[in-house]
């Protein structure tokens, strides 16, 4: 099968089941492992965060290896609330926590901090596109190296993850942005039918959940009107999986165990969808902790 367009939802932490989805279809050669075939990527929110470095080329098990030991338990501190700045900057924290993962992640590979849309498809050659959320003028935003060249990757993935009332909308040339998936958290709508695209979307089921603190509630609220916001049906089929990936977007505190299993979900889950619509030759190496 032929892919050059991948198209990636968003879904928070939960993204992390994208690094299995990835594995498995470099592992069975329906994408090579650096991405050579590959002419479009079509982000929002937290796939970015996965499929950035394996761009800039980190292999598949290094940057998995990354998210299982990386610490996210920092990047909200529920001491540091301030009522004040949910009034004045209309969030309850700053992104600057997103930034600094993914500046370490470029420092790692020599990139630079400042890197714009246009350097990274100077090293690339790939259409990253990532959509956005226009607040001021009430629009979804598509950026890449064509319509905003000169801004900086890092400010785009702040935009593109920055959740309303969670975190403070990131301003820029004046208009307030925030994160893309307020208007549709899987950008199948951006790319025309020339492309053979292959779309990856974190299914969003409304289940019962606790709540128990104030970013539980806003989420769950955020979540709740989205779906009515999001309420587009995309049929399953061979270019489109839906992944069953349970969890709140921001537990940012998952342990180990609970990353692997995002990851191993993700390969299970194409591993299945391949069997399912046919593919070429299966190899299998999840992470079941019984392989190790």
């Amino acid at each position: 099968m032929k892919i050059d367009t991948l198209i990636l939802s968003g879904g928070g932490i939960k993204c992390i089941s994208f690094l299995g989805v990835l594995k498995y279809m470099i592992e069975n050669q329906l994408v090579s492992s650096d991405f050579k075939e590959i002419i479009n990527i079509i982000c929002v929110s937290g796939s970015i965060l996965v499929v950035l470095p394996l761009l800039l080329g980190m292999s598949i098990d290094v940057i998995i290896q990354l998210f299982i030991e990386i610490d996210l338990s920092n990047f909200i501190d529920f001491k540091d609330i301030k009522v004040d700045t949910f009034l004045t900057e209309f969030g309850l924290f700053s992104n600057n926590a997103i930034y600094q993962l993914i500046n370490k992640i470029f420092s790692s590979l020599n990139i630079k901090e400042t890197i714009t849309l246009k350097e990274l498809y100077g090293i690339t050659n790939k259409n990253v596109v990532i959509k956005v959320v226009n607040i001021s003028r009430g629009e979804a935003v598509y950026m890449n190296h064509e319509n905003y060249p000169d801004l900086s990757v890092l400010k785009a993935i702040q935009m593109t993850t920055c959740i309303p009332f969670i975190f403070t909308p990131i301003i820029y040339e004046d208009d307030y942005y925030i994160d893309g998936g307020v208007y549709g958290n899987f950008p199948i709508e951006y790319i025309n039918e020339k492309y053979n695209i292959f779309g990856i979307n974190i299914r969003s089921k409304q289940t019962k959940t606790e709540i128990h603190n104030i970013i539980d509630y806003i989420l769950k609220l955020e979540k709740t009107v989205w779906k009515t916001i999001n309420n587009f049906t995309y049929f399953e089929n061979k270019r489109v999986i839906h992944l069953d990936i349970q969890g709140f977007p921001l537990h940012f505190e998952e342990d180990i165990q609970l990353k692997k299993d995002y990851i191993n979900k993700g390969y299970l889950q194409i591993k299945e969808h391949f069997k399912k619509y046919g593919s070429e030759k299966h190899t299998d190496s999840s992470l079941d902790d019984s392989k190790d």
